[in-house]
């Protein structure tokens, strides 16, 4: 599966169907950090001890999983907990060509496991 830029929305858009026959749709985005903003997420997150170090742009995902008969959940997704309530923020890393990949690796890991 590849990930295909969508220029409008200004993020990449993945669609796969798993084992399971759920549609899977990834949408992921950039989110850029601004290390001067002091109540900004990526600040706040190195204050509480929740982030090691600043990161100036990070991968942001939403998962959206449809069932065969159309209902929707998000599920599957890395940057959110098992029990989808907190952030993984294992999850939370830099922007890049590789990362992107590594992101998406692990959605089809976790939505075909």
């Amino acid at each position: 599966m590849t990930a295909t830029f969508n220029n409008i929305m200004n993020r990449y858009e993945c669609e796969f169907t798993n084992n399971k026959g759920e549609k899977i749709l990834l949408w992921i985005s950039k989110t850029k950090h601004d290390r001067k903003a002091k109540r900004g997420l990526m600040n706040l997150w190195i204050k509480a001890g929740y982030m090691k170090k600043f990161i100036p742009e990070t991968w942001n995902i939403d998962t959206y999983v449809y069932d065969s008969e159309g209902n929707c959940r998000r599920k599957y997704n890395p940057q959110i907990t098992a029990d989808g309530r907190k952030i993984n923020f294992e999850w939370m890393i830099e922007a890049t060509p590789e990362n992107l990949q590594k992101i998406i690796s692990e959605v089809e890991r976790r939505a075909n496991g």
